[in-house]
């Protein structure tokens, strides 16, 4: 399978990192989606979930997806937050480009194509959802950040 000779491979043109802290209830659903769009694309990549200290089955549900599914990598680790799990997945991503993602299912896969387009003519690709659930602090605490990395990055 074109996947796995990938994965043994040092580079990959994607790596998603997903930190997990009981996310359990939408787990499946989020990742099957994700595995289900990139496939489509025809792309060689990784996810790499991160169960940052789970105690409501997360460990386990991922745990069966990574056997039923080669391009996941599972790293399971104390919680440290989620910070920390994405630095992890980071470290761990052998993508040239690498894609962080909630597991609570608030970035749909349909989105990719138009994030993996925009890559080609810009160094650094930053989406925010227009609907969001969060909080009204929440939001504002995101645009800052986006703004910031705007900033930096140019």
């Amino acid at each position: 399978m074109k996947t796995e000779m990938a994965l043994s491979s040092t580079s990959l043109p994607l790596s998603v990192v997903v930190p997990c802290f009981n996310e359990n209830p939408h787990l499946e659903v989020v990742l099957l989606g994700w595995l289900q769009e990139l496939r489509e694309q025809g792309l060689s990549f990784e996810i790499i979930a991160v169960n940052d200290g789970s105690l409501d089955g997360t460990g386990r549900t991922l745990d069966r997806l990574r056997k039923e599914n080669p391009e996941i990598r599972l790293v399971h680790q104390l919680n440290t937050g989620s910070v920390r799990a994405y630095r992890r997945g980071y470290e761990m991503a052998r993508g040239q480009y690498i894609l962080s993602i909630g597991a609570n299912g608030r970035c749909e896969p349909s989105d990719f194509s138009t994030l993996w387009n925009r890559r080609l003519d810009s160094q650094l690709v930053l989406a925010q959802r227009t609907h969001r659930l969060d909080s009204f602090l929440s939001r504002k605490l995101s645009s800052f950040l986006s703004s910031l990395a705007y900033r930096l990055f140019d």
